[in-house]
């Protein structure tokens, strides 16, 4: 079956595979707001507000961790510094 985007058309192995690296680089972002948290508090804050991450997720685990289930609703996208200079 093929899925119809604006502009391309997609495989459904290729959707699940883009649904897979989407799904792995959010809960990259995850990680990355939990490692930096102590650091840079106020950045940390805005990429878990972000992602809608749940409280929990302040926990630096041994791996990666799935920390955003499946079917998450990310919320606003925006940038996490001011403009710089």
């Amino acid at each position: 079956m093929l899925y119809f985007s604006r502009h391309l058309c997609v495989s459904a192995p290729t959707r699940k595979r883009a649904g897979t690296v989407v799904a792995m680089a959010a809960n990259m972002a995850c990680t990355l707001s939990a490692l930096v948290q102590p650091y840079m508090p106020n950045i940390s804050d805005v990429i878990q507000q972000q992602l809608l991450a749940p409280p929990d997720c302040n926990v630096i685990n041994a791996g990666l961790v799935q920390y955003l289930p499946a079917g998450h609703k990310i919320g606003q996208v925006g940038g996490a510094t001011g403009p710089v200079g």
